[in-house]
């Protein structure tokens, strides 16, 4: 039987949202970042390299720390990051250019998609922060990184995925069912691991001892569910509320679990012990609403754009899913 499961309202009474009875709490601005992203090919920094503006917030109802990028994707960071002063500007590490095949696409060849990377560190987290010529971020613990090598080191493939993804309402796998495809690389410069997928979404997780595997492991795929997400200012679950679909599976050749969703995005968390078995629906604990400014945009304003942000807790892994209105996620490691 295909396990997919829809999602259970955990409060919503008089309109309020709430969390374990309680009603929620707004999160809480902690600071803003600005970062300069080369495209691929793009050799040096110049005045029209693109900018994105990224803001970060603590969801005061989970304790976590949530990273939100101009063009809407998030990021997660550990729920223990320190919390440094911010209007420091991140410091750039170095760049990165990774390729990644489309689903089907068996050889890496001069027509496979490129993405640019910058890696910078954040002093206010303790954190590096991956950022895609996408706006796509990921998040992981600086564990001392405050420099790279010069030159920094090239990326070294590791092995390559394939995936499908329903999409929300899409009870069963069909031919028609979108695939996407993943590369995995470590950074050289620092050991990270980078998952991307051919949707420009990338995950990062610190990669310490891992190397590339023989035989290359298929994902097992463990289960989907169904989030519905609303829109910034819509108070109300509609028929008409977006519904967004996700994978989750465990890469066995790390041990960990990425959760993948229908626009490609994608989150890495280690696997701990979860298992596949009967799926149970994820839980909504509560909305969120954030705003993030443009690079260049000094302050928040009535026309700063606001995402719409939903949290869910998957009881299959005893995860928190936070989930954006445009289909990128974020899953805080315990």
């Amino acid at each position: 039987m295909v396990k997919r499961a829809g999602f259970l309202l955990v409060g919503l009474m008089c309109g309020l949202q709430l969390v374990f009875g309680q009603q929620t709490q707004a999160p809480e601005w902690k600071h803003g970042l600005e970062f300069r992203v080369r495209k691929a090919g793009e050799p040096d920094f110049k005045k029209d390299t693109r900018r994105f503006g990224c803001e970060i917030f603590q969801d005061r109802n989970t304790n976590q720390w949530i990273a939100i990028s101009e063009t809407g994707w998030l990021g997660a960071l550990r729920a223990t990051a320190a919390a440094g002063k911010g209007g420091q500007p991140p410091k750039w590490l170095h760049g990165l250019e990774l390729k990644c095949r489309k689903a089907g696409e068996a050889d890496f060849t001069k027509d496979t998609q490129r993405w640019g990377i910058e890696v910078f560190r954040d002093d206010a987290t303790n954190h590096l922060v991956y950022v895609c010529e996408t706006g796509a971020l990921g998040l992981v613990p600086a564990a001392g990184a405050t420099a790279s090598p010069d030159p920094p080191k090239p990326p070294q493939w590791l092995y390559g995925l394939e995936v499908k993804c329903r999409k929300g309402g899409e009870t069963d796998f069909t031919k028609d069912t979108k695939r996407w495809g993943i590369e995995v690389f470590r950074d050289e410069n620092n050991g990270n691991l980078v998952y991307l997928t051919e949707a420009g979404a990338i995950a990062v997780i610190p990669g310490a001892g891992i190397s590339a595997p023989s035989p290359i492991k298929g994902p097992r795929w463990l289960h989907g569910l169904d989030f519905r997400v609303r829109k910034a200012d819509e108070r109300d679950f509609t028929k008409e509320t977006r519904n967004v679909g996700a994978e989750i599976f465990k890469d066995e050749n790390t041990n960990q679990l990425f959760y993948i969703t229908e626009v490609g995005a994608i989150a890495v968390v280690p696997a701990g012990g979860a298992a596949g078995g009967d799926t149970k629906p994820p839980k909504w604990l509560h909305g969120l609403e954030l705003k993030c400014r443009k690079a260049g945009e000094a302050d928040f304003t009535k026309d700063t754009k606001r995402w719409g942000i939903e949290v869910f807790q998957d009881p299959n892994t005893g995860l928190l899913v936070y989930i954006s209105e445009t289909g990128s996620l974020a899953v805080p490691a315990k």
